[in-house]
This record gives C-alpha cells, sequence and structure tokens, in this order.
C-alpha cells in the first residue's frame, strides 16, 4: 500500500466526482488541467487529444488557473488552432501513447528544454483518446512511486470521462424522478471506494436511509405526493453532502450516501442531522420521517472478501435495527474485521 497525503487523496476524491459531473468537453479539458497541476504541484498541464493521424491540444494551463494560447507552448510547435505542426512532437506523444498507462519521463524533454516533464496516456477500454503532460520549472525534480500512482489514477478518470460512453452512461446512471445515482452506479462506486482504501488506506462509511411509512403516503395521498416526498428528501441529500460524497436512490423509498474518507462518528452525526432535517420539513404539507443504518470500513476492518455487498449489508442491518426499535432513528455498527 502506497501512502499519499489526506490533502492528495482529497483532491483525487474530488476530481474523479467533477469529471464525471463536468458534461462540457472544453470545461472537461480545464477541469483534468487544473486538478492535475493541484494534486501533482506541478507549473503546467497540457492536455493534447487524438486527431486524425495526429494529436490537437485541447487545453493547457498554468499554475495560476490561466489558459496558454498556442505560442504560449513552445516554439513552433503548434499552428494557432492548437493542431501540431512539428511531425516529431506528434511522434513523441504517440509514444507515449503505445507505452500505456504508465509514466513517460523521457520522450518530450526535448520540447521543453531546462523543465520536468512527465507524462501518460489516455486510453478508454481499447481506444486512444489523447495525452496528458505535466511540466515543472524544476528541472531537477522527480517523481516518487506514490506521485507515479496518482498520475496514473488521475488518468484513469480523465480516460472515463473523456469517453463518448461516459455520456451514455451517465445517463444511464441517474435515476429518473430524484436525479441522484441508481443502484448499479452505487454499487460501482462503493467497490471503487473500498479499492482505494485497500492501496492507500483512511476510512469509508455508508449510510443507508429508509423513508418510514412510506406506503402510507402513497396509499393515503396517491403517488403524485410520494414522489414529491422522494425528490424533498433527495434534494436534502444533495445539499448536505459534499462533492466527494455518492447519494443514491437505491430502490423504493431507500437511499445511500457514501461519505469517503470520513469515520463512523462523523458519519453518524451526519445521518443524525439529516434524520432532523427531514423530520422538521413539510412535504405538502405533510410530515414524513426516516431511518437510517450507518457502518464504516478502514485499513483494519478490510478483508480479501470485503466488497460493495458486505458494506451495504451492515449498513441495511443497522437500518434494520432502527426500523425494528421504533423508526425515525439512526443507528450506527462497525463493520467487524
Amino acid at each position: 500500500m502506497k501512502k499519499i497525503s489526506e490533502q492528495q487523496y482529497q483532491e483525487l476524491l474530488r476530481a474523479s466526482h467533477v469529471f464525471l459531473e463536468t458534461m462540457h468537453p472544453h470545461e472537461l479539458a480545464k477541469e483534468i488541467c487544473s486538478s492535475a497541476i493541484r494534486i501533482l504541484n506541478c507549473t503546467e498541464a497540457h492536455l493534447y487529444l487524438v486527431e486524425g493521424e495526429g494529436f490537437l491540444l485541447q487545453e493547457a494551463g498554468n499554475i495560476l488557473g490561466v489558459s496558454l494560447e498556442a505560442e504560449e507552448i513552445g516554439e513552433n510547435l503548434l499552428g494557432e488552432d492548437g493542431k501540431i505542426v512539428t511531425p516529431d512532437l506528434n511522434v513523441a506523444l504517440d509514444t507515449v501513447m503505445q507505452a500505456g498507462p504508465s509514466v513517460s519521463t523521457g520522450a518530450l524533454m526535448s520540447f521543453f528544454p531546462s523543465q520536468f516533464v512527465v507524462a501518460t496516456s489516455l486510453k478508454h477500454k481499447q481506444h486512444s483518446l489523447g495525452v496528458l503532460v505535466l511540466i515543472d520549472s524544476d528541472s531537477q525534480r522527480s517523481f516518487t512511486v506514490g506521485e507515479e500512482l496518482l498520475l496514473e489514477e488521475l488518468a484513469l478518470f480523465a480516460s472515463q470521462a473523456l469517453s463518448i460512453e461516459h455520456i451514455i452512461g451517465e445517463r444511464e446512471s441517474r435515476d429518473g424522478l430524484t436525479g441522484l445515482y441508481n443502484q448499479k452506479y452505487f454499487k460501482k462506486a462503493a467497490e471503487r471506494e473500498i479499492e482505494r482504501i485497500r492501496r492507500y488506506g483512511g476510512e469509508l462509511s455508508l449510510v443507508m436511509l429508509d423513508i418510514d411509512f412510506f406506503k402510507d403516503v402513497n396509499d393515503n395521498h396517491g403517488h403524485l405526493v410520494g414522489d414529491d416526498v422522494l425528490k424533498g428528501v433527495a434534494h436534502f441529500l444533495t445539499e448536505t453532502t459534499r462533492l466527494t460524497d455518492v447519494t443514491a436512490r437505491y430502490g423504493g423509498e431507500e437511499f445511500g450516501v457514501l461519505l469517503a474518507h470520513t469515520p463512523l462518528k462523523a458519519a453518524c452525526a451526519y445521518a443524525e442531522r439529516l434524520r432532523k432535517r427531514v423530520a422538521e420539513a413539510k412535504f405538502c404539507p405533510l410530515t414524513v420521517t426516516i431511518s437510517g443504518g450507518v457502518t464504516e470500513l478502514n485499513a483494519d476492518s478490510l478483508t480479501v472478501e470485503t466488497d460493495a455487498l458486505t458494506l451495504i449489508k451492515a449498513a441495511d442491518d443497522a437500518l434494520y435495527r432502527a426500523k425494528d426499535t421504533g423508526r425515525d432513528k439512526v443507528v450506527c455498527k462497525s463493520l467487524p474485521g
């Protein structure tokens, strides 16, 4: 397990969610470059995408958050439209592309003299998408193993977001009524966070929530009112979670929240605050309550067999206990090692 700083871990999580939420190609390219600079503390980041037989500069940014013009990148390397006019640079970028996901340090050095340069390919499945290049003004700098892993992880997230399949997948991963993620995406996100703990350590909490007596709402007031209640609870979830958290409508009147890098005590406090907000709210003009179950996974409780269903079942067990002991409450339960 390669240790990275908590700040880098949080920034990587933030970047993964921002990338997947950003649908406009130009804004996505800017986010990829700015995140790379911030996470890996470099001076510049360039994103080159495959264009025909060569590459096109999609975005280049610096540490000040300023987008760079073509003439600022390198003398006679790019045309005004961002297309590469120096054949050798196309060849060097292609060399990085063919090298796979590993970090390359040598292929581009001659194009950016007196600077430290690293690059990695961007691929989704078998499709070559482009190359992400990081530049630092300190020519004597070198990347640690942890920094190389961070860049590779960042490249994976960027590649997924840049692929056209992401646009389709984003639509398919959302619940049509509430706009939250659906169960399928929630499980995948949980698996991703579990794997991150396996590699880097840290902790993750999962909250399962259920609207109490929701069937009575539908039976007595109709499904349109029931839909308004579901959307209202979803709004509270979105409003009270961080960008790095994942909120989902797990099914029917049940919701799930993944709280990245959050210990059990903090997750329980969050769930209790949410329970109180829902109980105090008016829903057309009903009042409803929710019950919650919370569990935590950390490096100590992680086993070879731990997966998303392990975590979800532990939170569900806590939720059922809250239901069985009176509802309108939160039960917290640590995941045994």
